[in-house]
């Protein structure tokens, strides 16, 4: 073995290393063994460089910027329900339609990127017609995979394998070249899916499952139980009369009001010029320590020290825990500034 083999054996090692732990990010570590390889003289600095001119490679980074600004367009929620209206609730054409466009767009975009868009739609689906999510998920990714086989750019070996044709002297692929063996491979491995996997397949019904434990799980995360008070106002209190903002439960106490149950009706996030009333009982959310405060206060009284979410949460009531997505407008503003409340209530 010579020292430039024993040299390129110890960066790919590295390098291995690296990808596997996930201390550096790919792309950092893909860098690192570039510029490794061009310190130690292994390639020329002209060498190392001249990969970022490939077509492959400008072409990969294309199919990922088409990739993104689909993801952006909403495209995922149209194929959702257009999966919906045209398969129903039978599962065999359910999983038909969603590899048969997750083929299609794979064909022409990143296949994990469509797997990422199309993955909340196909969750969505399997709540809606009560399947289990692992007898659609399977299918998403198989799909994404078959589709990337029908065309050029549906996935980068087939751009790499046709720009070794072409330093070679012979003539590359063109676009559609894969497709007439990728559509019978797709075609087969839908059919194959639909009509026999899906009985290889987890039938325990965890779509369901997820939706009664929804509620515990985010009451669990988020200490709910443990924090949130029913507290009376007592007919002496000097509370009564005023609104919510005179009252000052939150600046002084640091109690945040979450509702106002008055004559057995419940109204949740009450305005800020609500008026307390003599019997009213007010749900709050803070810190355990405040208690001590409001016993010696005598202007409120701790009816509950631990609130029954059960029955907060029934009804009309729903629990939801939601993200922003990095484009939303509502980004880097308060709820205060676009007007949360009264845009959704």
């Amino acid at each position: 073995m010579t020292p430039e083999i024993a040299l390129v054996l110890s960066i790919l090692g590295l390098a291995i290393v690296f990808l596997v732990s996930e201390r550096i990010s790919m792309e950092v570590v893909a860098l690192l063994v570039l510029g490794c390889l061009a310190l130690t003289g292994l390639v020329s600095p002209t060498e190392a460089l001249s990969g970022f001119s490939s077509p492959a490679v400008v072409t990969i980074w294309a199919v990922f910027i088409l990739s993104g600004g689909l993801t952006r367009t909403g495209v995922g929620n149209i194929i959702g329900r257009y999966v919906l209206r045209m398969a129903g609730r039978r599962e065999v054409l359910i999983v038909s339609v969603i590899m048969l466009s997750v083929g299609v767009m794979s064909a022409f975009m990143n296949n994990v990127a469509v797997a990422a868009l199309m993955l909340p739609v196909v969750m969505d689906i399997s709540r809606q017609t009560g399947l289990a999510p692992s007898r659609l998920l399977m299918p998403l990714a198989y799909g994404s995979l078959l589709g990337g086989l029908t065309t050029l750019i549906g996935t980068p070996p087939n751009i790499l394998v046709s720009d070794a044709l072409r330093d070679s002297g012979l003539t590359p692929f063109r676009l559609f070249d894969y497709t007439p063996i990728g559509v019978i491979i797709m075609v087969a491995g839908i059919a194959f899916v639909a009509l026999i996997g899906r009985y290889l397949l987890r039938a325990r019904d965890v779509a369901k499952e997820s939706s009664t434990a929804g509620h515990q799980d985010l009451r669990d995360q988020y200490e709910l139980q443990e924090r949130m008070f029913l507290l009376r106002v007592p007919s002496d209190s000097l509370l009564a009369n005023k609104t919510l903002v005179e009252s000052r439960l939150g600046s002084v106490l640091g109690l945040h009001v979450l509702g106002i149950i008055r004559d057995g009706r419940t109204e949740l996030a009450p305005d800020p010029s609500s008026v307390i009333q003599t019997g009213d009982r007010l749900l709050v959310e803070g810190k355990v320590e405040r208690m001590s405060e409001l016993d010696s206060w005598r202007q409120l009284v701790v009816e509950e020290d631990s609130v029954n979410m059960e029955t907060l949460m029934s009804g009309d009531i729903h629990m939801r825990e939601m993200s922003l997505n990095a484009i939303s407008s509502l980004v880097g503003k308060t709820l205060n500034e676009v007007g949360f409340r009264n845009r959704f209530g």
